[in-house]
């Protein structure tokens, strides 16, 4: 027996489709950064691009993930946000550096949106790597791919005005830091034993690393 649609109800794209839209903002925001007139758009656009994209990844785990699934993302959002916190006043875990108006409003000098992509890359990593069974192994296995993007990711970030280093040079321990953070959400993933069945965080970390290599390799 076929279920009717209920009326009024609105009907949400699957995740092909999904993926497929998100394919299609980053082509359009790789075009728009590397066309002079576009770039001013592309920088007024970014929070909000960052903002959709992210919930895009998060409809098709809307009923398939337990509710350990939504405390643990809503702790990475929490911890990274505290981390960002401490490090751009203290430059202590980063190194120094301070935000640029790019990625939108923020609080205590950390736009509100870094922590909602730290999320997204984070559990792209995740599930890229959530084949490996030894807890440890993927735990470091996801802080590789994260350090990865973030390598990718600098040159460009500071160009757009993302943020700013107040060192010639990015210090090592930023590295180090990103490895750390995400080692450490991995563990706790393993240890809620929370698994993915949805393609679509993988897709959006492989989308998002490609549109950062373009914008380094051309911008």
């Amino acid at each position: 027996m076929k279920h009717r649609p209920v009326k009024g109800q609105i009907k949400l794209p699957d995740e092909p489709a999904l993926i497929r839209g998100l394919v299609t903002i980053y082509i359009v925001g790789i075009v728009g950064h590397l066309v002079p007139i576009g770039l001013s758009v592309m920088l007024w656009l970014t929070p909000f691009v960052l903002l959709i994209s992210g919930i895009m990844v998060l409809i098709p785990l809307r009923k398939t993930q337990p509710l350990t699934f939504w405390l643990w993302c809503g702790g990475v959002v929490a911890i990274t946000f505290l981390v960002e916190v401490i490090g751009v006043t203290t430059g202590a875990v980063f190194g120094p550096y301070e935000y640029g108006s790019t990625l939108g409003p923020g609080i205590w000098g950390v736009p509100l949106l870094i922590c909602w992509n730290w999320l997204f890359i984070i559990l792209g990593a995740i599930g890229i790597s959530q084949r490996i069974r030894h807890p440890v192994l993927f735990a470091m296995l996801v802080g590789t791919l994260v350090v990865l993007f973030d390598f990718t990711l600098e040159p460009v970030a500071i160009k757009l005005d993302y943020w700013e280093w107040h060192l010639a040079n990015i210090a090592p321990q930023n590295y180090f830091a990103w490895f750390a953070i995400a080692f450490v959400a991995a563990i706790g993933y393993r240890g809620l034993k929370l698994v993915m069945d949805s393609r679509i965080p993988r897709s959006y970390f492989a989308i998002q690393l490609l549109f950062f290599l373009v914008l380094r390799l051309f911008l």
